[in-house]
């Protein structure tokens, strides 16, 4: 016989997954380029099949969507966006992290780095600008008065290659990626915007309020069913 004790606990903890994963997402809504966490597995069922023992559910877990968010302009000099595939290349301490999130700087060495200070990968060095005169096209070259002083690489990822996020949008690979140009058609850097994030916040408000629910209902099915042990228990104590 099913334990439907341990299922309906399973089931609580899936919800309290899926509520963990709406609020990070929706703390992350205005966050340039997230990626928004979709959990997968666990989905909520019907009280007569967790009853009855048909139902037992898998674990929740999270794979982050790749769909890409809106281009959003800004008119900054050192807002990039990449329209198509490729990720920006940061030197960290821990060694070449990929990003999508574009809001960069210029330190007072004339570094270009991102909100938590690494530095932006051209191709194999850092990119250093000598001011702010300078424009960048779609191809990545960057340009100062007539000449290109450098021109941003890409990180390009093989199809089924997925990368480890690790915090502040940030991603990690196995083994560093292949270097590209921005080509047309493929992908493209738009200077002076930004890539938003693809969270839909009323998306996420919808699927809160369902999970909600069903928690609740779960937690009430729980109850019912300590209620009924009980009784059986009491009543077996009569004889």
């Amino acid at each position: 016989m099913t334990d439907i004790a341990a299922l309906a606990t399973a089931t609580l903890s899936n919800d309290m997954e899926r509520l963990r994963i709406i609020a990070q997402n929706l703390a992350n809504a205005s966050t340039p380029a997230y990626r928004a966490e979709v959990p997968l597995g666990g989905g909520p069922g019907s009280f007569s099949a967790l009853i009855d023992g048909t139902q037992a559910g898998s674990p929740v877990e999270a794979y982050r969507s790749e769909r890409q968010g809106p281009i959003q302009q800004t008119g900054r000099k050192l807002d990039l966006a990449i329209e198509g595939e490729g990720w920006f290349r940061l030197q960290t301490p821990d060694g070449v992290r990929y990003t999508r999130r574009g809001d960069f700087t210029m330190d007072a060495s004339g570094r270009v780095i991102n909100p938590q200070g690494f530095q932006l990968l051209a191709g194999g060095a850092p990119l250093s600008l000598p001011n702010m005169d300078f424009d960048i096209d779609s191809q990545g070259a960057v340009k100062v008065g007539t000449g290109v002083l450098d021109r941003i690489l890409l990180g390009q990822a093989e199809e089924g290659e997925p990368l480890e996020y690790v915090g502040d949008s940030l991603y990690a690979a196995a083994q560093e990626l292949p270097m590209v140009a921005p080509e047309a058609g493929t992908a493209a850097i738009r200077q002076g915007a930004i890539e938003r994030g693809n969270v839909d916040p009323l998306q996420e408000m919808v699927a809160m309020m369902q999970t909600v629910r069903h928690f609740g209902s779960s937690a009430e099915a729980l109850r019912a069913y300590d209620q009924m042990l009980d009784a059986a228990i009491n009543k077996i104590g009569d004889f």
